[in-house]
């Protein structure tokens, strides 16, 4: 769960390079993030994963899942506002 949130945060904080870098090094951590939640995350991993209850995992999805598109509709945004100045 701890990995689950700094990868979150870390996503969250590449979204502010994006004015800087452009889109190039946040669409690699969204990708790197998504990956850690899908593969390499304890609880939320496809194969194996802990065993949990099943709404604490469908609360963990959906807090992900508001994160990375949050992110991605923010740095769209950014990127749309770098291009026009």
């Amino acid at each position: 769960m701890f990995g689950l949130l700094i990868s979150l945060a870390a996503l969250i904080v590449a979204v502010f390079s994006v004015r800087k870098t452009g889109m190039r090094f946040f669409k690699v951590t969204m990708a790197i993030v998504i990956i850690g939640v899908f593969f390499v995350n304890d609880g939320l991993r496809m194969w194996n994963p802990l065993e949990m209850p099943i709404n604490m995992k469908l609360s963990l999805y959906g807090i992900s899942f508001f994160v990375v598109i949050g992110c991605a509709f923010c740095a769209n945004a950014l990127a749309r506002s770098k291009k026009q100045s």
